[in-house]
């Protein structure tokens, strides 16, 4: 289970507080910037975000589906998928209103920031990895 971002690219969104992060977050999906979703996740997050994102579009087109099957060992495909992807979240035009509830440490290394999206209570977790927070949804487990 690789746990490392995708991208290691120095940007402001990688220097980003955990709050900061999940109006980062918002905002990506909202434009439909999974370049960005990459920057501030890591790799298993990511993969598990871009499923979920998939699930609509498979159910409808069975082509989509096969690719998502490839994506995972081809680098074109997975460019094709993202873009797909990334065109249809621009097409939904959801807004979301987030307000940040509080933040929990986990530990050194692991927050947990409880918000509410449009009045619905969630949370996002993450870890502190090489020098930034990254959204971990793996860092709600258990230790």
């Amino acid at each position: 289970m690789d746990r490392a971002p995708v991208k290691r690219a120095v940007s402001n969104e990688l220097k980003m507080s955990p709050v900061q992060l999940v109006l980062s977050y918002y905002r990506a999906v909202e434009d439909g910037d999974l370049n960005r979703l990459q920057m501030i996740m890591t790799q298993d997050s990511y993969a598990k975000t871009i499923e979920a994102f998939s699930f609509k579009i498979s159910f409808q087109d069975p082509g989509f589906k096969q690719l998502l099957k490839k994506a995972s060992d081809d680098v074109t495909a997975m460019k094709k998928l993202e873009s797909i992807l990334s065109d249809d979240l621009k097409k939904v035009h959801e807004s979301h209103e987030i307000s940040i509830v509080d933040t929990e440490h986990n530990g050194i290394n692991r927050t947990t920031v409880n918000y509410r999206d449009n009045g619905k209570q969630k949370k996002l977790y993450f870890s502190f990895f090489e020098g930034k927070w990254l959204i971990d949804y793996m860092a709600g487990r258990r230790v």
